[in-house]
């Protein structure tokens, strides 16, 4: 699927999302690369990692917001 990160940064901050880099807490997302990860409001354990080709959405998988391990979706 093709989804340019930019449209979905840009559609998280208009729900209210807050682009944070060093505090990955609920409520925010971070982008490093070809890497985008998103921590829902609504949730306390886990947290959202989309990663990129290009603009191609190549695999989307649940993490641990704390260690950074994820389990595929």
């Amino acid at each position: 699927m093709e989804k340019p990160r930019n449209e979905i940064m840009k559609k998280l901050i208009t729900m209210q999302y807050t682009r944070n880099e060093l505090d990955f807490k609920r409520g925010t997302f971070r982008a490093k690369g070809d890497v985008l990860e998103i921590y829902p409001s609504n949730e306390e354990e886990s947290a959202i990692r989309v990663e990129y080709w290009g603009d191609e959405i190549e695999k989307i998988s649940e993490i641990n917001p704390l260690t950074r391990k994820s389990y595929c979706i």
